[in-house]
């Protein structure tokens, strides 16, 4: 069992020594660096984009009545009662 281990392990580490000492991690690093730059250069950006959030804030001061209550009057639309009765 050992000696297949070694063995897989040996051929795996001879592929990867001979790709490492060859030119393609360097041709890869040289591609990924220009391709970052193309990116840079080439993609649409904006100082002050427009950000357009579909959500509002609602802060209600209703001393004494429960957040239910104040779910009910005031964030829910009128005919929808999210509670049980």
């Amino acid at each position: 069992m050992t000696e297949s281990n070694s063995q897989s392990t040996d051929w795996l580490s001879n592929i990867l020594a001979k790709t490492m000492q060859g030119p393609l991690p360097l041709f890869l690093m040289l591609v990924a660096i220009v391709g970052g730059i193309v990116a840079l250069t080439i993609t649409a950006r904006e100082e002050e984009p427009q950000i357009i959030v579909p959500m509002a804030d609602v802060l209600v001061a209703a001393p004494g009545l429960s957040a239910e209550q104040i779910e009910r009057q005031i964030a829910t639309p009128p005919g929808k009662n999210p509670l049980p009765n």
